[in-house]
């Protein structure tokens, strides 16, 4: 883990949102010693049956991302996964950044729990070293407000349980001090990176698992 904050450290002051920092991030990493690569899905829409909108229906039917039973793929390629975007992102859960061991040899298994479940989601995650979510803020930000981000990114991967074993980073681009809400929920495993245009703290944990959502810097009123 230790090698790969210090690669994103180094690729952060090159970083500028005008191509948004998803892709900016995964090209200053493009000389580091890691795979990496931008929105990577890690839970799609399981059936039609789930959709309210028609047109988007239709669209992802069209697009033949529907079995004869009415449900989405169990090993999508990256061309299906790139057709939903394409149509509604909001039927994918993506990760901002992956950090590979390896290409897989074949697309990752995508599946259920249960048959009613809203999303199929990953299962095969040994070619996963580390996830990278990152949020960004234009403007003045207190730290209640990015703690609040930061437990619902935890929560929604949580969700995801093959995740929970995979290591976590968590990069919120702000220049406003919300050191606090890192040192509590990453305690040692954390750094601030400035830039021309803005700063970055990074936090990280070795698992997803051993993040701690016990406390709060900011308890729920």
């Amino acid at each position: 883990m230790i090698e790969i904050i210090t690669a994103i450290q180094k690729a952060l002051p090159t970083v500028t949102t005008t191509k948004g920092l998803n892709a900016s991030l995964v090209a200053a990493m493009h000389h580091s010693d890691f795979i990496c690569q931008p929105d990577y899905p890690v839970a799609l829409l399981h059936t039609k049956a789930r959709i309210d909108n028609s047109e988007d229906a239709a669209a992802l039917e069209n697009a033949q991302l529907f079995d004869a039973t009415g449900s989405t793929p169990t090993h999508p390629s990256a061309q299906q996964f790139d057709a939903i975007a394409d149509i509604n992102p909001k039927y994918l859960q993506q990760v901002s950044m992956m950090v590979l061991n390896h290409a897989p040899s074949k697309p990752p298994l995508f599946d259920v729990k249960r048959q009613n479940d809203y999303w199929k989601k990953i299962q095969e995650v040994s070619h996963i070293k580390a996830m990278v979510d990152l949020s960004e803020w234009r403007d003045d930000v207190g730290v209640c407000d990015v703690e609040f981000t930061l437990r619902e990114i935890i929560r929604k991967r949580k969700e995801v349980h093959a995740l929970k074993d995979v290591g976590f980073i968590w990069i919120a681009a702000t220049s406003n001090d919300v050191s606090e809400v890192f040192r509590h929920y990453f305690h040692d495993n954390y750094a601030y990176v400035s830039s021309t245009q803005q700063g970055f703290h990074v936090g990280w944990s070795p698992t997803l698992r051993a993040v701690s959502m016990r406390s709060f810097v900011c308890p729920p009123k």
